[in-house]
């Protein structure tokens, strides 16, 4: 079933590559990872209706290291970057971190994958560069003070506050037993 994000539709074809790559992660135990992108919606291709730009569509899939490397979505020239998806085959259940935090902000959407569970989190509104400035700067305070005394759970409350404050979660897919 497609879901709404940011203004967009993340369709079955999308949901289920995530899927797809979440399994290849867990099976080769190397991270697999992809750009979420949309069609420009004043392109001139004559092919792509308006509700197919609408649609989130994949692009240039990595797997391994370089997938925590990307902080920039790669997408087609006529089409408009709008987040990334990260499978990470060595989390039980998703654990959002830093960097995902921040792109998520920037480029609107950040869908995460753990062995038994896909998430995404949207930016909530337009983008803000005080906001964005405001959540960097806690974000590089927090994780200079972790290295020295702070407990996992502070970073988990300040990763919590912000997820409340200024994303909409949602649940793509959760593994059934």
């Amino acid at each position: 079933m497609s879901i709404s994000l940011n203004g967009y539709t993340l369709p079955d074809s999308t949901i289920d590559k995530m899927k797809r790559f979440k399994r290849l992660s867990n099976e080769t135990n190397e991270r697999s990872c992809f750009s979420l992108c949309t069609a420009n919606q004043n392109s001139h291709n004559k092919n792509i209706d308006i509700q197919e730009k609408n649609n989130i569509i994949s692009r240039s899939p990595h797997k391994g290291k370089i997938c925590s490397d990307i902080i920039n979505p790669k997408c087609d020239p006529e089409e408009t970057p709008v987040g990334i998806f990260r499978a990470n085959p060595r989390q039980e259940y998703v654990n959002i971190s830093y960097r995902d935090l921040r792109l998520a902000y920037q480029h609107g959407t950040v869908c995460v994958a753990s062995k038994n569970e896909i998430l995404c989190f949207s930016r909530e509104g337009e983008y803000d560069k005080e906001t964005n400035q405001k959540i960097l700067s806690t974000i590089e305070q927090d994780l200079k003070l972790r290295h020295v005394f702070r407990e996992l759970d502070q970073h988990h409350e300040t990763v919590d506050k912000y997820i409340s404050t200024e994303f909409i979660k949602l649940n793509v897919y959760k593994r059934n037993d």
